[in-house]
């Protein structure tokens, strides 16, 4: 292994927290408004960028998500050149942030600004609807008295009635004004996770009823069929159909799911189940990223490494792969073993080129791989530490998810990562379709040790 024992605290917690569900007493005060704390989910629209500070080691009474302006980061990091610079407040203007449940995961954005916001949550299975109207997020209602220790009246909040809300997806096409598809991770007693539909226009119904007086109750509809899905992802070119990855248990491990959503009395039923690679090597999945096609998807696995003799009878050792599947056959084209235990991996398509891009949150490297082929080649690895006016700084750990701006910031395409393990982001200049001439060139706020007490390299 390559990372350090001083990493192992923070590594334990997030993979503890990828499988079982996190507690929800909190003891403490508000969130800090001007630095991050243990950030998961990301996003970008328009002119921000959304990082959600999930509050997993609970020093505070909630967890938060933060919106940052693009451009003020483009003009904090302006002077970025030969060296990263390592600014240890997050850019005062155009910063909004709004307070709420803790263990928040994913996020994902609907509409430009304004926009629709919505939070997965992990222990309290909840989803939160925000609004965004250009850099100011905000979950409340006038008059309404919001939630106990978050910024968000009851209308804004939907509980799914599962535990462990992590990954979410939007399918636009499917009811009056679309559904939001929830995957759990936690499983009930007869190893079953659920997957939590919401119908959109009942959300709205919720808010719009809240403002006038009267709360409607949450509708939700589930379906229990496998164990611990980990990502999400929809097919735009074909209405009601998404792909979720399994992290383990009853389908096996290693399985990519297709599921079909409708608005009939059975709103989810699996399409195919797709095994990638041999089911006695398979382990896991980290999570999903579909081409802009919808015809391959890319899928990052753990799996069993065999002993000298080519049994599985020693230790049990993980490895870990980027498998290409060819959506419409269900066929695994490609594995490739790369790294240590692979993160949610995130696609770039450019020039007919596509690059994935893939945290690995044990050595906390950044690997760029180009899948323009079904067989990934590796183009770039970007080292977590870079020695900056003679010391030693950690500009990667335990990277969760990258985000690429989808507009140019100061002539350059940058690219964001959080930084679950020191609660910073990284800034990552992208601007060159050679994954090799990529580099870190900032790390934005102020990094914490491992216990969250003090500064970190």
């Amino acid at each position: 292994m390559r990372f350090s024992p001083a990493t192992t605290p923070i590594l334990c917690a997030l993979l503890t927290c990828l499988g079982t569900g996190c507690a929800e007493e909190l003891p403490g005060t508000s969130p800090i408004e001007d630095q991050l704390h243990y950030p998961m989910g990301m996003a970008v629209v328009g002119d921000a960028l959304l990082v959600v500070n999930s509050n997993f080691d609970q020093r505070y009474n909630s967890g938060t998500i933060t919106a940052l302006s693009l451009t003020a980061i483009g003009a904090q990091i302006a002077g970025a050149a030969t060296e990263p610079l390592i600014p240890t407040t997050l850019p005062a203007t155009g910063r909004s942030r709004a307070r709420i449940a803790p263990f928040g995961a994913e996020v994902l954005t609907v509409g430009a600004s304004p926009a629709d916001v919505f939070v997965s949550s992990r222990g309290t299975g909840r989803v939160t609807r925000l609004r965004l109207d250009g850099t100011t997020i905000r979950c409340d209602t006038p008059g309404v008295v919001a939630q106990e220790a978050t910024d968000c009246s009851p209308g804004h909040i939907v509980q799914t009635g599962e535990s462990d809300a992590f990954s979410i997806a939007f399918l636009p096409s499917v009811g009056a004004a679309g559904t939001l598809v929830v995957g759990h991770l936690a499983s009930d007693s007869n190893g079953a996770t659920r997957i939590t539909v919401i119908d959109r226009a009942t959300f709205d119904s919720r808010l719009a009823n809240e403002a006038g007086g009267t709360l409607l109750s949450a509708t939700t509809t589930v379906a229990a069929f496998a164990e611990g899905i980990v990502g999400l992802s929809a097919v735009s070119s074909d209405p009601g159909l998404l792909y979720g990855s399994v992290a383990n248990g009853g389908l096996k491990a290693g399985t990519l799911i297709s599921m079909r959503v409708t608005t009939g009395k059975t709103p989810i039923s699996i399409e195919s189940v797709l095994r990638l690679g041999q089911d006695s090597l398979a382990a896991s999945t980290r999570g999903l990223v579909l081409s802009a096609d919808g015809k391959r998807a890319y899928v990052s696995l753990r799996i069993r490494v065999r002993d000298s003799v080519g049994g599985l009878t020693g230790p049990a050792l993980f490895n870990s792969a980027i498998g290409v599947v060819d959506t419409a056959s269900g066929h695994t084209l490609s594995v490739l073993e790369v790294g240590e235990e692979l993160g949610k991996p995130m696609l770039v398509e450019r020039a007919g080129s596509r690059t994935l891009y893939v945290p690995d949150i044990r050595s906390s490297e950044l690997f760029a791989l180009d899948v323009t082929e079904d067989a990934p080649l590796l183009r770039a690895i970007l080292s977590p530490r870079a020695v900056i006016g003679g010391q030693t700084r950690e500009l990667l750990s335990t990277p969760y998810e990258m985000v690429v701006a989808p507009a140019p910031i100061g002539g350059r395409t940058l690219a964001f990562v959080s930084n679950f393990g020191n609660s910073t982001l990284a800034v990552i200049d992208v601007s060159d379709a050679d994954p090799a001439k990529h580099r870190i060139i900032a790390r934005l706020g102020r990094a914490l040790s491992d216990d969250g007490t003090t500064e970190a390299p």
